[in-house]
């Protein structure tokens, strides 16, 4: 873009009386993917934004495509707690392996690639983290391999919070959100932010719902997170006359850390305590 032409989005604005004028006469024209990029190279670049200037229909396939997967990749990043808390993608999607997997090391590629971030901007990252300590760099031939540092103070609120809204959390609730259930929770080890990589997900959920249709709804989850996930199934009464019967497993789950997926332990446990 020279110098004066200004910008809207990321588009040029003689860009955008040309495309306006255009999309006024209502000629079809499919613009290829590389003019898409030249347009959408500003860092101002919204995709929605630029949907809204430039409609999908004017775009060949290759491009209308590149759109809905960036206007897809900002939803997710906006309903994403840790990049919210974090401030950006790599640092939430980094320090999210990181956290969930401190027995293992990484090299560069690897972590990147577990991350699903790229390798640039990881390595800085990288850098600063084991400036502060957060993370370990340990020589390995002619590479580096990193971990994160479980003796730094920050790491056990870090793992606490990475249990509570890293990205297994993000797919456990969107689950939960479809199950017609009163409460559903995660508890055991993963709540209590104990959790290594051959941990369980135990999860918890009341309703009338059959154990094999709520362990079918985490599956999926499991898969792609490539963990076991058990689910304990019960209706509100069976919860009550279980949790009156006392008993070790029982016990530790109304006592034991829990991470709310649907509706909150604390509502159950009020209304356990006013049925008692």
């Amino acid at each position: 873009m020279t110098a004066g032409t200004g910008s809207r989005n990321g588009v040029s604005q003689a860009a955008l009386r040309t495309l306006q004028s255009v999309i006024a006469s209502e000629i079809v024209v499919k613009l290829p993917l590389p003019t898409v990029l030249r347009m959408a190279a500003s860092v101002a670049f919204r995709p929605a934004a630029f949907e809204a200037t430039l409609p999908l229909r004017f775009l060949d396939g290759q491009a209308a495509l590149y759109i809905r997967q960036q206007m897809l990749y900002d939803s997710q990043q906006m309903s994403d707690p840790l990049v919210i808390i974090f401030g950006g993608k790599t640092k939430a999607r980094v320090l999210d392996v990181l956290l969930s997997h401190p027995s293992e090391s990484y090299h560069l590629r690897g972590l990147a690639q577990a991350a699903g971030t790229d390798s640039g901007n990881t390595s800085k990252l990288l850098k600063l983290l084991v400036e502060g300590g957060l993370v370990l760099a340990a020589p390995d031939r002619h590479s580096t391999r990193y971990s994160i540092n479980s003796r730094s103070p920050l790491v056990a609120p870090l793992r606490q919070l990475v249990a509570c809204a890293g990205l297994l959390m993000v797919d456990l609730r969107e689950v939960a959100k479809s199950i017609d259930a009163g409460y559903i929770g995660v508890f055991g080890s993963v709540a209590a932010g104990t959790a290594d990589t051959q941990s369980d997900i135990d999860v918890l959920v009341v309703g009338d719902l059959s154990i094999v249709a709520a362990q079918t709804a985490f599956k999926a989850v499991g898969r792609k997170h490539r963990r076991t996930v058990n689910v304990v199934a019960v209706t509100a009464s069976e919860l009550a006359r279980k949790l009156r019967g006392g008993g070790a497993f029982w016990n530790s789950i109304a006592e034991g850390k829990k991470i709310d997926l649907k509706g909150a332990w604390i509502d159950v446990a009020n209304s356990q305590a006013a049925a008692n």
